[in-house]
């Protein structure tokens, strides 16, 4: 059967994952990353959960607890920056100050995971989901360092640093170049085609196709979803441009330069990759050139 084409996660997940009654999808996201049965309580509201279409990123904190009743805090980023590592640490870290700036005491404080959905290029690791953990090792030993956390019968049990520590997902969407077949699968599609096999058994995306089939929106919904999805391609296009700007500005910088050092034009528009008329518009040709050496 044809997938089913839906409105798009990142889209929904600032206006529509947010309601109650849509938390299976986001819940069906982060129980198959962290391969436990987690279920969402509610959405943590911040500075930074910003509505503005053109935001560079996008994020929902939300607070639940897994199969065991543990809470934990978790943080869906949906980046499109270069500075990506920098942001990702502001956002674990932040998850982690606010829980102190309710007035909790350091023990109080609940792990965080953080769930990065990245559309952009980053770095060159072949897969299409990371993890990553916090781990203590001897420098000689190689031994991993546990340390002593306090029971509530008041013994203590040997845990390693990642039990609070924050834990890392990074879902490289653009990696994704295959049919899809586990979960996991068929969840990063989702995030990647926006499409849904409509027999899946995935968790959370049953729901996706009745809370985002974009027939069933409405028509604020669909105006939004147009707006964002425009607002993106605005945001490509200034990428673009200043892409293509700071290129053309570093070819005129190199032209100059190889004039400079009394190279003939010829030779420079070859090193360069400029035209004659790019030069002549920048007012870097000798003055006493002959366009007609080249030919304009």
């Amino acid at each position: 059967m044809d997938e089913k084409h839906l409105a798009r996660f990142d889209w929904a997940a600032k206006r529509l994952l947010r309601d109650k009654a849509n938390f299976e999808v986001l819940e069906g996201l982060v129980s198959v990353l962290l391969n436990d049965k987690i279920t969402i309580m509610e959405i943590i509201e911040s500075q930074s959960n910003q509505d503005s279409p053109e935001d560079k990123y996008n994020h929902v904190d939300v607070k639940a607890k897994n199969h065991k009743g543990e809470i934990i805090i978790v943080e869906v980023q949906i980046c499109s920056e270069p500075s990506y590592m920098q942001r990702v640490l502001y956002g674990a870290c932040k998850a982690v100050t606010e829980q102190l700036s309710k007035g909790n005491k350091y023990h109080e404080i609940k792990k965080v995971y953080t769930i990065s959905i990245v559309y952009f290029d980053l770095g060159s690791g072949d897969d299409f989901v990371y993890h990553g953990i916090t781990k203590f090792t001897g420098i000689h030993t190689n031994n991993e360092l546990l340390f002593d956390k306090k029971k509530e019968d008041g013994t203590f049990k040997h845990t390693p640093a990642d039990s609070v520590m924050p834990e890392y997902y990074i879902i490289k969407v653009n990696s994704f170049d295959k049919k899809a077949e586990t979960y996991i699968e068929e969840w990063v599609n989702f995030l990647k085609n926006s499409a849904v096999k409509p027999n899946t058994q995935a968790p959370g995306l049953a729901r996706a196709i009745e809370v985002l089939d974009w027939t069933k929106l409405s028509d604020d919904d669909q105006k939004s979803l147009r707006d964002y999805e425009q607002a993106l391609i605005n945001i490509e296009l200034k990428i673009k441009n200043g892409i293509e700007e700071n290129v053309n500005k570093f070819q005129l910088n190199t032209a100059r330069n190889f004039l400079n050092m009394g190279l003939d034009v010829a030779r420079v528009l070859e090193g360069t990759g400029l035209s004659l008329k790019q030069l002549k518009e920048a007012d870097l040709l000798p003055p006493d050139y002959e366009l007609g050496e080249l030919g304009e």
